[in-house]
């Protein structure tokens, strides 16, 4: 795999003397006056500063990047290694680089199912397909790997370890149907695991800390709030375990469900959201318990939904056939529908609508009411970025084809112009100061500060 080396250190050139004051003003009266009228249709209500800061040039058309942390990760892979390298971004300077395996199935053939970058505790987690690596972001030093995915609350990691019954493994080359079960080092078995083993590990260094054994198969999710613990669910019950000790602070004992076990568990405000199939045509339940108590507070009916790409992130709902419907968390009463062709996700106490499973945005809702807030129709895309984050949305200008890009801050009731990038671009990460799209060029980076 190639190695990224670019000398972007050399020092910026030293600033002109400062201008006169009143220079300033008109300076900004025509930077806004040309804004409006590049833009057009969103209001600008505060100055904004849109500074380009740097170009990050990327190996190969399927490199990918993230922003986490406020740094830029790129990430490129062949077929032995994986090479994970990040950058400053005011100014754009490379900071390190690693290098990872790439994993491979029981044929020999490379999994492909992606590499990403996640916060753990002060550090970075890199998981790629069934292992974690957990990086010093300050140094981009390997503190320690794990198979699959490991949670983390704190400072405390949780990995888990899957044990199955002897003669399970299944041999790929049989071709043999029927159910089949995943460990976390992406092994296929014939038979459900007999036991699951916790192992609580500090995410410095990767020293375990305790050791719980559950039965079966379980989900592990993060506990919120106060960022001390796990909640383990099993087939029968609900655990709330102390992130230091692994101590049981909390259990309460699961309804029983009709058809299959969990099929995904979310943690949306103080609540824990479990789905479960109840036949093969795709109809289940949705169940809401509270992390106060781990008791159940209500359930409801999803019918069978077809090909409909839309849905909900982080916030409870209710997955119907022609409506995604969006539940109070008190009670699972409707609170308000959206087409059945919408993603609806938790933007703090706002909802941001999506077309589908696309980038386009459509509006931010008030998440209680469903009243439309903005209208985000006249723009094409909306950057990636944290649920906290402030929504970035950008649109091509014609004839050129370049960017124009706005801001809506959590809770504001317009968007912000922000300003043009200079070439067309591509997909699009943001945070609370910068905004990274991608060109024909590279990775182009800006600042904003409103």
């Amino acid at each position: 795999m190639a190695l990224i080396e670019l000398d972007l250190d050399a020092p910026p050139a030293q600033p002109a003397s400062r201008p006169p004051a009143h220079y300033y003003r008109y300076v900004a009266a025509a930077a806004c006056a040309l804004l409006v009228l590049a833009l057009g249709g969103a209001a600008r209500t505060a100055a904004v500063l849109w500074q380009r800061t740097g170009l990050v040039p990327l190996p190969g058309p399927s490199s990918a990047y993230q922003l986490l942390g406020g740094l830029l990760y790129t990430l490129d892979s062949n077929s032995e290694r994986r090479t994970t390298t990040a950058w400053s971004m005011r100014p754009v300077r490379r900071l390190w680089t690693v290098t990872t395996p790439v994993h491979v199935d029981q044929s020999g053939a490379v999994i492909q199912d992606g590499a990403g970058l996640g916060a753990a505790g002060r550090y970075t987690m890199l998981v790629d397909s069934n292992e974690s690596t957990i990086i010093d972001p300050r140094s981009g030093r390997i503190r320690w790997t794990a198979p699959g995915l490991v949670a983390s609350s704190g400072e405390v990691g949780i990995v888990q370890q899957t044990e199955f019954p002897d003669g399970t493994r299944y041999d790929e080359s049989s071709g043999d149907p029927g159910e089949l079960f995943w460990s976390e080092d992406g092994a296929m078995h014939t038979e459900p695991p007999d036991r699951t083993v916790l192992r609580g590990v500090d995410l410095g260094s990767g020293r375990e800390l305790w050791r719980v054994t559950e039965r079966g198969s379980v989900f592990v999710v993060p506990a919120v709030g106060d960022g001390t613990g796990f909640v383990v669910i099993a087939a029968d019950r609900l655990s709330w375990l102390a992130a230091g000790t692994g101590a049981v602070v909390r259990e309460h004992a699961l309804p029983r469900f009709a058809g299959n076990d969990v099929s995904y568990p979310e943690v949306t405000g103080d609540l824990l959201i479990l789905r479960h199939d109840v036949s093969d045509t795709g109809a289940g339940t949705v169940s809401a318990f509270g992390l106060d108590t781990l008791e159940q507070r209500w359930q409801v009916r999803e019918a069978v939904r077809g090909d409909s790409a839309g849905g909900c992130l982080g916030l409870p709902c209710r997955l119907q056939r022609d409506s995604v419907t969006v539940l109070d968390p008190v009670t699972g009463v409707p609170a308000w529908s959206a087409p059945d062709d919408v993603m609806v996700s938790a933007r703090g106490h706002e909802a941001l609508e999506l077309r589908g499973s696309g980038t386009v945005p459509l509006s931010v809702r008030d998440r209680r009411t469903g009243r439309v807030r903005v209208d985000l129709s006249g723009w094409q895309e909306v950057a990636d970025s944290a649920d906290d984050a402030p929504i970035v949305v950008f649109r091509a200008q014609p004839p050129s084809g370049r960017a124009g890009f706005g801001v809506l801050t959590p809770g504001a009731g317009r968007v912000q112009l922000l300003g043009l990038s200079a070439d067309r671009v591509e997909r699009c990460a943001s945070d609370e100061r910068f905004v990274a799209c991608r060109t024909l060029r590279g990775i182009e980076v800006w600042s904003y500060l409103s």
